[in-house]
């Protein structure tokens, strides 16, 4: 789904500085894919739409995909003057899908 959004100024920054638009995000993976979102700041314009929650996948930004860029470079990309408009295509968190009864358990490995 796509999602539009207007940055506004937050409270405490320098008004010349770009904003965004209240999301944290990381990537999915460390393969180019989408980012997941992990947070929505208090009264950002990303909570405050509804359409946009944690969890979900993050594809596009203005129309321009994201799976081959950082995250600095995805927060630059969602980062501009207050007042103006971004689109942010986003889909619900995939699906996992249930390992079929006759497979073998993963290898073992350490935690994060």
């Amino acid at each position: 789904r796509v999602v539009h959004l207007q940055r506004t100024m937050q409270p405490g920054v320098n008004p010349r500085q770009p904003q965004g638009v209240g999301l944290v995000f990381r990537r999915m993976e460390e393969d180019p894919g989408p980012f997941v979102i992990q947070q929505l700041l208090p009264n950002s314009p990303a909570a405050l739409s509804g359409q946009i929650r944690v969890g979900d996948l993050l594809h596009y930004v203005n129309g321009e995909a994201v799976y081959d860029k950082s995250a600095p470079q995805v927060s630059s990309m969602i980062k501009g003057e207050p007042g103006t408009f971004l689109s942010l295509t986003v889909s619900p968190p995939l699906q996992q899908q249930p390992a079929p009864a006759h497979s073998s358990p993963p290898p073992s490995g350490d935690a994060d």
